[in-house]
């Protein structure tokens, strides 16, 4: 970029990063006054309103209006290019910057290059507005036809205005979030130890597994009791017949995982389950799929029905002796005629459940004020219910029900086909689920507040990330050419190959892998950028297969790529050569192969990449063994060295 004399006003909170920029843009030939937030950057404008040709604006300015606030306050009243610099890469804050200002937008660490060039591309545009501003006054004096035209542009400004307005209450409402972000630790922890309460002291046994290989997580105090049990018998095993073996018959999971993998939950799933001294038992499961730290989990709930069957396969048997038993179980019972639908028999803990003072008064109900009454808790769906029972067999589903003070609450409900007198009756067995129901969406909610704190942690991250390179780039430019210069410049590659992790988990819906393919591309390019690479001398190449892999071995292969590039362009091409370097992703037999080549002088005879004694070489070998892999090398026109490793 040619030299310039135009004077940038730098709005940068982050002195480091500030430091670093400003010696940039001075190397360009600008003059740059640097102030540390939106208000100060807002003073200084209105101070010395002709003072500067250009702002660059960063947005997150740490306390008080970020960098979008306090570009609409400046551009109030003062007509003057606004460029965005920001390491925030979200389609959200990139559309928020454009509705305020259409002179660009530069991600932190993008380089001088790419950093000098948003800035004059932003001149060429603030120049041609300038222009066009000019044109227009002069047509304005044209005729009427013109000032009817200028009184609509006018109204527009007006309509623009309203809508800055409301902007202006968006990024309030915004400000108040992040408030809230900042308290969201505490109230985490909070969260946790209700949920932890709930989880614990439910009767029933509540389990969560990983949904791959059924391994337990986590489970209380209901599953130790029902099976016999420890949490260090269970905790880190599978539920699958090579593990501990819970399930009865392979079918009954069969049933459980067609219902997961159709709808996402299982409701009523009756089951035998083999407690620890190989007793068994009926349960009744109900099972949904949730995610955790980015994994498919899923949360089940199992009551202990071996009693209650016991209960019903005697109430068929014996219907002399069912009255005690009906009014033995803590479940609410009804007994309703198959034909008419109508109540005929109540047991006394559904009077006491629904809030009844007598089984008259319970009778006089009919099932429509028992229900909650919306679409799908009303009288029209009981006895859609009743005609499934009838010609279907037993019904198990969940219902909104309402007691006779009006409060609602969740139940779940057992409804089947049975002969008592000689005549055909529909048994309907209730039981209290709200403490369940509470359990489930307090482990719902614990998921999500810990992904948003997670997403913010990984910005953190990202930005003390940014700092470190700044202040490698700042110690750089205070040594001379020579091998301490070098060695900052490849810690500097290596930071920013870590950093660039961030970029892509700042922007993925899945926290816990990484897209290789873009990943890599972006390593590559600022690897040139670090080096000042002219991409006319050496070709960048790249053939990248969709990936994606965990976060934890995507770090080892980022900084190992970054080594294999680094070396390439600082030995493959002496004395000016040009050429070309080639990356290649694939996957080969249920592995990932990384290859990287180039067509230079070729790697000396003698050096063995799992004995050399440089630094890079030895960061290689190291990070593959880390992987489980293995590193192979072709010698020739040029080098390739491919690193393999199961996927």
């Amino acid at each position: 970029m040619e030299k310039t004399s135009r004077s940038i006003l730098l709005v940068e909170d982050e002195a480091v990063i500030a430091l670093y920029e400003t010696m940039q843009l001075s190397n360009e030939g600008f003059t740059v006054t640097h102030v540390g937030s939106g208000a100060d950057a807002i003073d200084r404008v209105r101070s010395r309103p002709d003072a500067f040709d250009l702002i660059l604006m960063d947005i997150d300015l740490g306390r008080g209006m970020d960098g979008t606030e306090a570009a609409r306050e400046i551009l109030k009243n003062h007509d003057v290019p606004i460029v965005f610099l920001s390491s925030h890469t979200e389609k959200e804050i990139v559309e928020r910057t454009e509705k305020i200002t259409s002179y660009g937008y530069v991600v932190k660490n993008s380089g001088p290059v790419v950093l000098a060039a948003s800035i004059k591309m932003a001149f060429k545009l603030f120049d041609a507005y300038q222009r066009m501003n000019g044109q227009r006054m002069e047509l304005a004096a044209a005729g009427e036809e013109l000032r009817i035209t200028n009184e609509k542009l006018q109204e527009s400004n007006e309509e623009l205005g309203v809508i800055i307005e409301e902007l202006k209450v968006t990024n309030d409402e915004l400000q108040d979030s992040n408030k809230r972000l900042i308290q969201s630790q505490t109230e985490l922890a909070h969260s946790e130890e209700k949920f932890s309460k709930a989880f614990k002291s439910s009767p029933d046994s509540i389990t969560i597994n990983r949904v791959s290989d059924g391994v337990y997580i986590d489970i209380n105090d209901g599953f130790t009791e029902m099976t016999g049990y420890t949490r260090e018998d269970v905790i880190g095993h599978s539920s699958l017949p090579d593990g501990l073996g819970i399930w009865v018959r392979e079918e009954d999971r069969g049933r459980l995982v067609s219902g997961l993998h159709e709808y996402d939950e299982v409701v009523g799933l009756e089951a035998p389950f083999r407690r620890k001294n190989g007793t068994v038992l009926l349960g009744l499961m109900s099972a949904k799929r949730i995610r955790i730290d980015g994994e498919d989990c899923l949360i089940s709930t199992t009551r202990d029905i071996t009693e209650w069957k016991r209960i019903q396969e005697a109430l068929t048997e014996s219907e002399v002796n069912y009255r005690g038993i009906f009014n033995a179980t803590n479940e609410a019972i009804f007994i309703h005629d198959a034909e008419t639908g109508a109540i005929i028999d109540v047991n006394d803990s559904m009077i006491a459940m629904f809030g009844f003072s007598s089984k008259e008064e319970a009778l006089g109900f009919n099932l429509d004020g028992l229900s909650e009454g919306g679409p799908n808790n009303n009288l029209a769906v009981v006895r859609s219910y009743f005609a499934r029972a009838l010609k279907e067999g037993p019904q198990v589903f969940e219902w909104l029900a309402r007691k006779k003070d009006g409060s609602l609450y969740w139940v779940e409900v057992s409804m089947q086909c049975s002969t008592i007198g000689g005549k055909a009756r529909i048994l309907v067995v209730v039981r209290d689920i709200s403490e369940r129901k509470r359990s489930e969406d307090a482990v719902r909610n614990l998921v999500a507040e810990k992904e948003i704190l997670l997403k913010e942690l990984q910005h953190r991250v990202k930005n003390n990330l940014n700092v470190i390179s700044s202040l490698l780039s700042l110690g750089m430019t205070e040594l001379p050419e020579g091998a301490s210069r070098r060695v900052l410049n490849d810690a500097k590659s290596r930071v920013d190959a870590m950093s660039a992790i961030y970029d892509r988990l700042h922007i993925a819906t899945d926290l816990a892998s990484v897209e290789l393919e873009s990943y890599i591309r972006d390593v590559a390019i600022s690897l040139f950028d670090t080096y000042n690479i002219d991409a006319e001398r050496i070709h960048l190449v790249t053939d990248l297969e969709s990936v994606t892999l965990d976060t934890k071995r995507a770090m080892p292969l980022g900084l190992i790529l970054n080594e294999l590039i680094t070396n390439a362009l600082k030995y493959a091409y002496p004395a000016g050569r040009s050429g070309e370097i080639r990356i290649g992703l694939k996957t080969v037999d249920n592995s990932i192969l990384l290859n990287v080549c180039d067509d230079g002088i070729g790697m000396p005879d003698g050096i063995d990449i799992e004995t050399s004694g440089t630094m890079g070489l030895m960061l290689v070998n190291m990070l593959t063994n880390q992987l489980d892999g293995k590193v192979s090398v072709e010698k020739g026109k040029g080098t390739k060295i491919g690193v393999q490793f199961a996927r």
